[in-house]
């Protein structure tokens, strides 16, 4: 089954990231024939930095295989806003009005692929995957507030699965835009809000995790390991 990923890429750093790690994993790790689009979102001050590496990446590896298109947040932007962070968040669902599959799979620069995966991986034919965390941080309470529904659990962030036209349908139905950027709602949040709150996400989502512990200094503050050993041995097989 075809499936969407989408990138939004604000710094820099993050295209550093991005097209040095994400995308190449994506590359030797993800069934390509899997992939109908690969959007990436950049904004226009970044765009030489961006053909930099791209043109860097392309000495390397046949990306042509990953259908790759760029986009500027411009042309999905009809408002502009001084807070970056938020508007990452309304790209990710912005960018649903271009997407042609049923689902689409969000991700950032920090992750990456360590194993062999397909479409299979994120959803099946009846229904889409995701983690359950069963508690709510602010980002919950809010979409609670301005949706008017009670949320007892929240889902995993990226890599996340949405289901493309669902995401139109909340993008056509509430002003989106203000309940990210001024109500400081998140994407995953306001759209579980959404799903939930129309009796949508029990028939179209399973939990099943396929993603594995994020690195950061809070989970292994108190392992001897480093960073980089800890990032090897995800790319070594195991039964799990």
């Amino acid at each position: 089954m075809k499936t969407t990923f989408v990138l939004p890429l604000a710094t820099s750093k993050d295209i550093y990231l991005g097209l040095n790690l994400l995308i190449p994993s994506v590359y030797h790790f993800f069934l390509l024939k899997d992939i109908q689009n690969f959007f990436i979102i950049i904004k226009k001050k970044e765009q030489k930095i961006f053909e930099l590496y791209y043109k860097n990446l392309q000495k390397t590896l046949d990306i042509s295989k990953l259908k790759i298109k760029i986009i500027l947040e411009d042309d999905l932007l009809t408002n502009k806003s001084l807070s970056s962070y938020y508007i990452q968040m309304y790209l990710k669902l912005k960018i649903a009005e271009k997407i042609k599959t049923k689902q689409y799979i969000t991700l950032d620069a920090d992750i990456y692929f360590c194993k062999k995966s397909n479409s299979n991986n994120f959803f099946d034919k009846n229904q889409s995957f995701y983690k359950k965390i069963n508690s709510k941080d602010k980002w919950g309470a809010r979409a609670e507030k301005y949706m008017e529904v009670e949320l007892s659990f929240q889902t995993n962030q990226t890599p996340f699965v949405f289901i493309t036209s669902y995401v139109k349908q909340l993008l056509k139905k509430y002003n989106t835009y203000d309940l990210i950027i001024n109500k400081k709602c998140s994407e995953y949040t306001l759209y579980l809000a959404f799903m939930i709150k129309h009796k949508y996400f029990k028939d179209n989502y399973q939990i099943k995790d396929f993603s594995y512990k994020p690195l950061t200094r809070a989970t292994y503050k108190n392992n001897l390991k480093t960073p980089q050993d800890i990032i090897v041995e995800s790319f070594i097989l195991k039964e799990n």
